[in-house]
């Protein structure tokens, strides 16, 4: 037995939330709500809000948390992690009309963090864990693009992008993402100001505007938002009601039926040994 084969994986249990874990890499695994797209397109949402909560594996790769784009043209929206960055995106019809990047790392690996894209008719906005941050829009060719011009759109997933014209799934998300939120309308009331996203953040979330709302819990993917249009599972995706910092490192290490974990809790925080198999 080499000294490689022995591993301890430790990680805090607090906090943990009912999420999605996405465990293929880049392996088509996402979770499907095409209707939740084809709904905001049809009624030419203008303003809206996306919210997450984020879990990534590494600071690294680029991984789409939410993603609507178009199955035959090159179309899309979509809010990703880039290299630890929070970075959201539009394109029309192949054209870049905004991209708008957080100066510094928002999302570490291995932690929750709370994302939020707005769009409120002036220009995009990104959100940590409440607090507007620090920003660049290095693209703004047409900063109030969202649904009601990019009329295309016919698809959205959780965890995945399509972006590439062909309904090709990339940019697949490694880790766990928990409670999302969807708001859009015609009017500015779905594009959450300030107050609201810190209000959300504290656990104290509006309902006007909501249209997609997935908490995950109990190991369903139902759809409390008014747009009723509950989750399909593609791929290698699991549920868990209690995705934390342990679970996230420990699903990391690629253990099999014959390793040998053992796994002892102290204080809120898991560690464990294992003896891999030779």
């Amino acid at each position: 037995m080499a000294t490689t084969d022995i591993l301890h994986i430790c990680g805090s249990m607090n906090p943990s939330y009912p999420s999605v874990a996405f465990l293929g890499g880049a392996t088509d695994d996402y979770v499907q709500i095409d209707a939740s797209a084809v709904a905001q397109v049809a009624g030419s949402y203008a303003f809206g809000t996306w919210i997450a909560k984020v879990m990534p594996v590494d600071r690294t790769s680029t991984m789409t948390i939410i993603g609507a784009g178009d199955k035959n043209a090159v179309e899309f929206i979509e809010l990703n992690i880039e290299a630890g960055k929070l970075v959201a995106r539009c394109t029309d019809a192949t054209v870049a009309q905004w991209v708008v990047t957080t100066d510094a790392e928002a999302c570490p690996p291995h932690t929750w963090t709370e994302v939020a894209l707005v769009q409120d008719g002036s220009f995009p906005k990104l959100y940590v864990n409440g607090v507007f941050v620090a920003q660049t829009i290095s693209t703004a060719t047409d900063n109030v693009a969202w649904f009601d011009q990019t009329a295309g759109i016919d698809s959205m997933r959780i965890g995945a992008a399509n972006k590439a014209g062909d309904d090709s799934v990339t940019q697949e998300f490694g880790g766990g993402i928990a409670e999302i939120k969807i708001y859009g309308s015609t009017t500015n009331e779905a594009a959450l100001t300030a107050a609201k996203i810190l209000d959300n953040y504290n656990r104290k979330f509006t309902t006007t505007s909501l249209y997609n709302h997935y908490r995950w819990g109990d190991y369903l993917l139902t759809d409390a938002g008014t747009g009723a249009d509950n989750g399909t599972i593609v791929g290698a995706v699991v549920q868990s009601d209690c995705y934390c910092e342990f679970e996230s490192r420990f699903r990391t290490k690629g253990l099999v039926t014959a390793d040998y974990p053992v796994i002892a809790v102290h204080g809120g925080e898991a560690h464990c040994m294992v003896i891999k198999a030779a």
